[in-house]
């Protein structure tokens, strides 16, 4: 399901819960992100009575299918196990669409591992354009890492 145009800020603000709870930030998305990426994504959507209360956007990548953004109302969505029930949904919509492949995303590797995924290691690679903040970048990395019992 694509994302319908009259969800999109609601599904922002979600993303936002999500993104201000997270120990390890990466870029804020802007409201743009999800209006733009609206038709090209599938949306797992999920609502308690007819307030959306969480989402899952996920990206099709050839045979491949990246989970790429979650968002969560954290008052309501807890007493229902819906962070837990996003990744069922999301290998049930992975396996029923005929994927070969899902990635369920960076972080939580511990619950992800308990869902039965395995870990494939990744790297990511940056350079700053300032040299400067391309040296402290370099010098922060061990903090921008997982550590080492996140990934086991």
């Amino acid at each position: 399901m694509t994302l319908p145009e009259h969800l999109v800020a609601k599904v922002y603000q979600l993303y936002l819960n999500t993104y201000q709870k997270a120990e390890l930030k990466f870029e804020r998305l802007t409201l743009e992100y999800f209006f733009n990426t609206r038709e090209l994504s599938h949306y797992l959507m999920f609502f308690l009575e007819d307030e959306l209360i969480g989402f899952t956007q996920l990206i099709a990548k050839g045979r491949k299918l990246v989970n790429r953004y979650i968002g969560l109302d954290y008052g309501k969505s807890y007493n229902h196990g819906l962070y837990f029930a996003m990744f069922i949904r999301a290998v049930e919509f992975g396996i029923r669409e005929g994927f070969a492949e899902i990635e369920l995303g960076a972080t939580s590797y511990e619950f992800k591992r308990i869902l039965g995924a395995r870990q494939h290691p990744t790297w990511n690679y940056y350079r700053h354009t300032n040299p400067l903040f391309n040296w402290l970048l370099g010098k922060l990395r061990s903090v921008l890492e997982p550590s080492e019992s996140e990934l086991r």
